[in-house]
């Protein structure tokens, strides 16, 4: 199977963009098309009945009923994991759905960042959701784990190998309080969207990332070959620095085994 890097993920990343905003604007058409429906029955049922019983006769009539639920956005979760955590079924009336308790529901789901529902009438339901992407493995409470874009931990999937980083932590054991392994993990994220930032493909020749209490960052590059202490400031001139000296020189030729960023304006390597 082949191995899937940062370019796979980003191509999700902008599909997932392009249809979050195609279910706002689906949002708003099915909203007017059922108060059009909905005012348009009420005029046809006439003044003889009370809201209540207008309210009734739409819930048990067959046309209200759930024929079909469409899942959007998904990769990596299979539509039927996602609908089964909905707990959501064919046959009810679009009327009796509580779509908060669903996005509730589908939110178990670890690999899920946000969950949009929309109720199209007359007897549909449309969920979109939005996955969380893997940006590094992570060996946490003796298990690999995925690091997400959120700073979340996520399962590893059946069949995922994905080319990504693995994050090792210098200092951090299970003593470790869970704010702070928190507060690092954030820091490990927003390393990896500064090096995006700097270059994207710079992600994919770093091979480790190792990061202490104090939030100092050492990574390794060139297959693990070269070691590269960057510290914990200016994260962004720093990487601009390395990435600098990568393009001016080729890793592989040269074949460095240390380079320090630590100090201002200068580079150590050897």
């Amino acid at each position: 199977m082949p191995r899937k890097g940062y370019n796979y993920y980003k191509k999700i990343e902008e599909k997932q963009n392009f249809k979050r905003k195609l279910i706002v604007n689906t949002f708003k058409f099915s909203i007017i098309t059922f108060i059009v429906l909905f005012s348009i029955y009420i005029i046809y049922l006439g003044t003889n009945y009370s809201y209540k019983k207008i309210v009734e006769i739409l819930k048990n009539s067959s046309s209200f009923k759930i024929e079909e639920i469409i899942v959007k956005g998904n990769e990596i979760i299979p539509s039927e994991e996602i609908i089964y955590k909905a707990n959501l079924d064919l046959g009810i009336s679009i009327f009796d759905i509580n779509i908060k308790a669903l996005e509730k529901n589908i939110l178990t789901i670890d690999r899920i960042k946000k969950v949009f529902i929309t109720k199209k009438y007359p007897n549909k339901i449309e969920i979109y959701v939005v996955e969380k992407i893997p940006i590094a493995y992570v060996y946490f409470n003796n298990k690999i784990m995925f690091l997400s874009d959120d700073g979340s931990l996520i399962e590893i999937r059946e069949n995922e190998s994905p080319d990504l980083p693995i994050v090792r932590f210098d200092n951090i054991d299970n003593n470790t309080p869970i704010k702070l392994k928190q507060i690092i993990l954030n820091k490990v994220v927003e390393f990896i969207d500064t090096t995006k930032i700097v270059n994207y493909d710079l992600l994919n020749k770093i091979s480790e990332i190792k990061i202490d209490k104090n939030g100092n960052f050492t990574i390794y590059i060139n297959k693990g070959m070269t070691k590269v202490i960057i510290g914990n400031e200016k994260l962004y001139e720093k990487l601009l620095s390395l990435n600098g000296l990568i393009n001016q020189y080729d890793f592989e030729v040269v074949n460095y085994k240390y380079i320090d960023l630590r100090f201002d304006n200068l580079a150590f390597a050897k």
